[in-house]
């Protein structure tokens, strides 16, 4: 299993609502609050957003002069696998969904590479790789670490004349060699700034609702930080530590949604979930369910009773296959603290996409008696026969 610390690097707040990594998993339940509790110290820090920085940057496209790189010559190699092989897909599955960018751009002697892009429903897929080998470690803070690990955090994202922040999303790694390692990032394209203030104006955007079919589109992704997550000697004892590195790596490429548009599904759901036992009481509404080649996403809204909070209980959905197999992997959520409801977006895991006929949207009840990490504490109750069923067909 991927470090579950991964899945929260790259959330981003605004003044309005705390923002959450959700996860289906029982065992990362525990995280819920935890990475609330970080993340309310990440939007105080963020308040103040940052404006360009003008620096020295290398820019340059794959070349005879860089495979003399064994990393990187291992990467052109499979090139046509990249994203593939992230996703558990066969070699090229998503040929006519991808682009092939291949440059990379290098600041404060960190390379990255972009090598493709897929252009996916409300995300961006981009399949890259970050060389360390010229950065000096020695700027670095110092501490007891154990190991230390390189992301993006996110990125500002240029399509269409609109500007798309609050982009962080989940990311895949493989496994370091030296100082390269390749990853999978997803950069959310939900959220529009207007203003150009650096925050979210419009949210809940669908970008494949609202593209041309038949237009090919410049795309502009711009990362200006380098995070790096260093690991505490000692688990549960000494904290993770989180640095950022200010830069600017940019990368240009077209990119036309045709056929990924005319095969993504939407099904408007708009149905209301009661559930009124006698201890708990909770309301779903279940809004649009979206289903790409790629992904699924499922949003829709939860509020709970009044004497229960976010905190300790929770009603939340799992999605899962005609065969009873959960397709959830992860996704968002707004917490209204006014109103005391959540707007979630739940993603979904299409490693058998082939296979995937229906979908079941399972409502259940996480709780647990007190602040421990012992399972016994942790409970779930299933409500089967709330469920919905879609039919993909």
């Amino acid at each position: 299993m991927k470090n579950k610390y991964e899945l929260f690097n790259d959330m981003s707040i605004n003044d309005d609502y705390e923002i959450h990594k959700l996860s289906q998993d029982d065992k990362d339940k525990l995280f819920y609050n935890l990475v609330k509790d970080i993340n309310k110290e990440k939007k105080d820090n963020k308040k103040t957003y940052k404006k360009g920085i003008i620096a020295s940057v290398i820019c340059l496209s794959i070349s005879a002069a860089l495979l003399s790189n064994d990393n990187v010559l291992a990467l052109v190699q499979n090139i046509g696998k990249q994203i593939e092989s992230f996703l558990g897909k066969k070699e090229d599955e998503y040929n006519g969904y991808k682009v092939e960018v291949n440059k990379s751009c290098e600041d404060k002697g960190i390379k990255v590479s972009l090598l493709e892009v897929l252009l996916d429903d409300e995300n961006l897929l981009l399949s890259m790789n970050i060389d360390t080998s010229n950065f000096d470690e020695s700027k670095l803070k110092k501490g007891l670490f154990s190991n230390k690990n390189y992301y993006l955090p996110e990125a500002t994202v240029y399509i269409d004349g609109k500007k798309f922040v609050e982009t962080g999303g989940a990311t895949r790694y493989e496994r370091k060699q030296n100082n390269s390692q390749n990853f999978l990032t997803s950069l959310s394209l939900e959220n529009i700034d207007t203003n150009n203030d650096g925050r979210s104006d419009i949210n809940n955007y669908h970008i494949l609702d609202n593209l041309d079919p038949n237009k090919d589109y410049d795309v502009k992704v711009v990362f200006d930080e380098v995070g790096v997550q260093k690991y505490g000697l000692i688990p549960r004892v000494m904290n993770d530590k989180f640095e950022f590195i200010k830069g600017n790596w940019e990368f240009d490429f077209t990119v036309n949604g045709k056929k990924i548009i005319g095969e993504t599904k939407v099904f408007d759901i708009n149905k209301e979930i009661s559930i009124n036992d006698k201890d708990f009481k909770a309301l779903i509404n279940i809004e649009q369910l979206r289903v790409s080649p790629v992904s699924v996403k499922l949003s829709y809204t939860s509020k709970i009773g009044e004497g229960y909070s976010f905190e300790n209980r929770d009603i939340e959905i799992e999605l899962l296959d005609q065969d009873g197999k959960s397709i959830s992997y992860g996704g968002s959520g707004r917490y209204n603290k006014d109103e005391n409801y959540m707007e979630n977006v739940l993603e979904g895991n299409l490693e058998d996409n082939q296979k995937l006929k229906s979908i079941k949207i399972l409502p259940y009840q996480y709780y647990r008696e007190k602040n421990s990490d012992n399972p016994k504490y942790h409970h779930r109750i299933e409500y089967e026969d709330k469920a919905i069923i879609i039919d993909l067909n």
